[in-house]
């Protein structure tokens, strides 16, 4: 009998669950140039401070949008996929774009 009215009361107690919080998306682009991957963000090139500066923002939950050009290698995508996995970075969604060759 007591056992059912302490669980009432632990329910009844419980904080009501956080309204869910819109996640911000980053949309990034992966460029092959001269033998080099890199990663471009609003139309400027990162350096690879400034890719780990933003995979730690991402790896707080941000969503990350991967833009891929299909003249992009398969070896230039994993290289950038496993530095922002090192990062901490989980969510990406994966964005295929058409380019003339």
């Amino acid at each position: 009998m007591i056992l059912p009215l302490i669980l009432a009361g632990n329910l009844a107690a419980a904080p009501p669950p956080a309204p869910a919080q819109a996640t911000q998306t980053t949309d990034i682009v992966i460029v092959a140039r001269k033998r080099k991957c890199r990663v471009q963000l609003k139309g400027t090139l990162l350096s690879d401070r400034e890719l780990d500066s933003y995979a730690a923002q991402w790896a707080k939950g941000e969503a990350v949008k991967v833009h891929v050009p299909s003249t992009a290698s398969y070896q230039c995508l994993a290289k950038i996929m496993f530095r922002l996995s090192d990062r901490g970075v989980t969510r990406a969604q994966f964005i295929d774009e058409r380019t003339v060759p």
